[in-house]
């Protein structure tokens, strides 16, 4: 397991590698990034992709530790050289696949689209109950909240999209191309150009 921070300066990474006019990356955007990727995370694995409580915030789920260390940003990108992924080799395959398929998922949404979505969901309301719109809280939202709403959101998905891999399956196809069959990233990539 790793900290929420590492996983804040993975997304920026991620963010940056993507190219030099990459959409900016903020410290709201981080934060309901991390809500998205500890939820999916405890959806997929039964387990926390890091120890620090998520806050039901106002403007939706924050770490405050991670929101302090991004803190001088104010609504403005981070700047790229935040990004970090050099603790990447000390993560399990699973947390950097769960990272880069929320990256994947989310990076499109802006952080005011990110935030609006949180406000919507039952973990960040649940933690919020009985307080004002606009009242300053640091409640916890639920891991089990967390857990419940995904796995909901993961059974909507599959029943909506019958036609997509479960996750034994692509588990299994990549199982298969690292002990040398099936057909590599770069030769479908080939293939396609060729066609």
């Amino acid at each position: 397991m790793t900290c929420a921070e590492n996983v804040a300066r993975y997304f920026i990474e991620l963010a940056r590698s993507e190219s030099p006019e990459s959409v900016p990356i903020t410290n709201l955007h981080v934060q309901k990034l991390l809500y998205y990727a500890q939820g999916w995370a405890l959806c997929s694995s039964g387990r926390r992709l890091f120890d620090e409580d998520i806050e039901a915030w106002k403007l939706g789920p924050a770490i405050p530790r991670v929101y302090r260390v991004f803190k001088e940003y104010g609504a403005s990108a981070i700047a790229f050289s935040e990004g970090d992924t050099s603790f990447a080799d000390k993560m399990s395959a699973d947390d950097k696949a769960i990272i880069e398929s929320v990256w994947r998922g989310y990076r499109n949404f802006s952080a005011v689209g990110l935030a609006a979505m949180t406000h919507r969901e039952q973990p960040w309301k649940s933690a919020r109950s009985g307080l004002r719109d606009d009242e300053n809280s640091s409640r916890p939202i639920s891991l089990d909240d967390l857990r419940q709403f995904f796995k909901a959101k993961a059974t909507e998905i599959a029943r909506n999209h019958p036609h997509l891999p479960t996750k034994e399956e692509i588990d299994a196809g990549l199982a298969e191309i690292e002990a040398g069959g099936g057909v590599t990233l770069d030769e479908l990539e080939e293939e396609l150009r060729g066609a």
